[in-house]
């Protein structure tokens, strides 16, 4: 199976509110695309879903590594186009969580 549908699969279980599974697909995903950049921020989503938010942190470093200058501005252009308002919703509040800067 390719990283692609991993990563599909990783934000259906986090829609889906299986975080745990969501989290083995996306670990899976960065594995084999470590910069891609919806892994990289799913990660961090998840980990903020999770209570885990020293995870988060630390999951948003290798993000802002591959992606410098990313922020919830630049998130919110590209979900605007591939992500319903409500799943939009939950990783800006996460993203915002984890320290992910405004614009």
């Amino acid at each position: 199976m390719g990283w692609f549908i991993k990563g599909g699969l990783a934000r259906a279980h986090l829609t889906g509110g299986r975080y745990e599974e969501a989290m083995r697909w996306v670990d899976q995903t960065i594995l084999e695309q470590p910069r891609w950049a919806p892994a990289l921020w799913t990660k961090v989503v998840l980990c903020e879903l999770m209570g885990r938010h020293n995870e988060a942190c630390e999951a948003l470093k290798p993000m802002l590594e591959a992606w410098p200058g990313f922020t919830i501005e630049a998130f919110t252009s590209y979900a605007k186009l591939h992500y319903t308002p409500r799943l939009r919703a939950i990783y800006v509040e996460a993203l915002r969580k984890a320290g992910l800067p405004a614009n």
